[in-house]
């Protein structure tokens, strides 16, 4: 009876450990530190502004909080400086897609602007950025 209930316990041992998943799901989220790994332009009325998309050679990044009030803050750091202001989604910061809207400290705010999000990358596109009819897409890796 004894053997029994030893092999019976190790049993069960085994097949709890079996279930369980060892990588706990990934959260998706807006918030947290974005890296840019590439850019593209794309749909201008002036072609000469068209660009493929291409590794960044001086990325950027973007960093996005939200303190305890629930106030989100932003900063967008690239080649000519940091950008700090604040931003807000269109919805939940975990949807996988949505629009979010930025606003620098002292300046005018972007309007919403589409995204597509997983674990581990963020996609923003913007429209008329670069010029007229533009399409711009950023593509970012979380830090």
């Amino acid at each position: 009876m004894k053997k029994i209930l030893t092999i019976a316990c190790l049993a069960s041992i085994v097949l709890l450990n079996c279930s369980k998943s060892s990588d706990p799901a990934a959260t998706v989220t807006l918030v947290g530190t974005w890296l840019q790994t590439s850019e593209s332009i794309s749909n201008c009325a002036t072609p000469s502004q068209n660009v493929a998309e291409a590794p960044c050679t001086t990325c950027a990044t973007l960093v996005l909080k939200v303190d305890a009030s629930g106030a989100g803050s932003s900063t967008y750091t690239n080649s000519i400086g940091p950008t700090s202001g604040i931003w807000g989604p269109g919805g939940p910061i975990t949807d996988p897609t949505g629009t979010i809207n930025f606003q620098p400290t002292g300046g005018v705010p972007t309007g919403f602007i589409p995204y597509t999000q997983t674990a581990t990358t963020l996609t923003l596109t913007y429209e008329n950025l670069a010029g007229p009819s533009c399409k711009t897409i950023l593509k970012f890796t979380r830090q």
